[in-house]
């Protein structure tokens, strides 16, 4: 599980260092948690290969993001099974789940990892430490 420390704002980006297009919908966060987006224009789309796409997030009071098995991403219509929850010290944990196809390759405090369906998808905080904002990234490659 990728470990993020509890704060008040939360960005997640996706990029796509893949050849697929893959489909994003920020919206499966706000189905189960209430969140106040910074730009909700940006919620869902397709991205191109070689693209990203970043959605902050504001979660009210300073909780955390609960929410089990949504799709943030998806390639070829598969969705890639996350889960959001926390501690209860407050960390913001994410895990990228076996199920859909997808086999989990690493699950430690920095990342988590999974393959299948011919890519491959870590999270990780890509080595940002902002004491202001929980930096969530998504990167999805060819496997």
């Amino acid at each position: 599980m990728a470990t993020f420390t509890n704060v008040k704002h939360t960005q997640i980006t996706v990029a796509n260092n893949s050849t697929k297009s893959i489909s994003y919908d920020f919206t499966q966060i706000s189905n189960q948690t209430a969140v106040r987006f910074d730009e909700p224009a940006n919620l869902q789309g397709t991205l191109p290969p070689r693209q990203s796409v970043t959605c902050g997030l504001t979660v009210p009071d300073g909780n955390t993001l609960e929410i089990g098995d949504v799709s943030v991403a998806s390639v070829n219509g598969i969705g890639i099974p996350t889960r959001f929850w926390s501690s209860s010290g407050g960390d913001q944990y994410v895990n990228l789940l076996a199920q859909n196809g997808f086999a989990v390759t690493a699950d430690t405090q920095d990342k988590s990892a999974v393959s299948g369906n011919s890519i491959n998808v870590t999270v990780d905080g890509r080595g940002v430490s902002d004491p202001t904002t929980n930096d969530i990234f998504m990167q999805i490659s060819d496997q």
